[in-house]
């Protein structure tokens, strides 16, 4: 099943909110008289499949938000951490009270930069967010190499527009993802070195692990490797700069 973390970034205080009050109904509330109580109705509530569902998703989208590059979330990294574990460890939440008060500190420190997520998933077009989107979904799956290229597929509406931008070749709309790499560093002077310095090694890394290719004897692409072509695909993606130099 495909999750919508970008979507989910986009509105992860209304998120975690909606888990606080699930959680309460579901765990801490008397199905009588509706009162809520301070104690769960099982001591290891967590592990449920309902919470844990939801708890998963929220735990992924920490890790996710780290590659966002915003320095509120960079420097409060260890709350956050802390604070999702806890989450999942009855001994840490035994009362209500525990429960919100983790909540809580998450809601806290996405509160304070959910409009600069916002404006940083803006600059997506519906279609990078959606192959991207998918890259995510393959690697918190585990899916190396199907993380490594989707990330890069998801680069190519954006490289493709930089390039024809500046060259008014209009047969790079026929061209692959790879192909436009390989293009791109062969001859960077007749695209004006559009893609900063900085960002080609995703388009280097790509080639030297033959990302497209199809053929086994492909290098092996680890679990470092595709965190790595992951984390300069997110770099690549927000950009400004470069999203400043496309044509309007």
């Amino acid at each position: 099943m495909i999750i919508y973390y970008l979507d989910h970034l986009t509105n992860i205080v209304d998120y975690l909110k909606d888990f606080k009050k699930n959680t309460i109904d579901m765990v801490f509330t008397d199905g009588k008289t509706k009162q809520v109580l301070e104690t769960p109705y099982h001591s290891r509530y967590c592990y449920s499949p309902f919470y844990q569902e939801s708890w998963s998703v929220l735990n992924n989208l920490i890790e996710i938000s780290d590659m966002l590059e915003l320095d509120y979330l960079v420097d409060h990294r260890r709350v956050l951490i802390d604070s999702i574990v806890c989450l999942n460890d009855p001994s840490e939440i035994p009362t209500r009270h525990d429960f919100e008060f983790h909540v809580e500190k998450l809601i806290e420190a996405f509160s304070v930069v959910q409009e600069k997520l916002k404006t940083k998933l803006r600059m997506l077009s519906e279609g990078e967010k959606l192959t991207f989107n998918e890259a995510l979904n393959c690697y918190l799956d585990g899916c190396n190499y199907a993380a490594a290229a989707m990330s890069v597929f998801a680069v190519e509406s954006r490289l493709s527009s930089l390039m024809m931008a500046k060259s008014n070749d209009k047969n790079l709309e026929n061209y692959t993802v790879g192909q436009l790499i390989t293009k791109y560093l062969s001859d960077k002077d007749r695209y004006a070195n559009v893609i900063p310095e900085r960002h080609e090694a995703l388009l280097t890394y790509s080639n030297t692990f033959k990302v497209f290719s199809i053929n086994p004897s492909r290098p092996k692409i680890t679990r470092p490797i595709a965190t790595t072509i992951l984390n300069m695909t997110f770099s690549f993606l927000f950009d400004e700069t470069m999203r400043k130099s496309q044509p309007s």
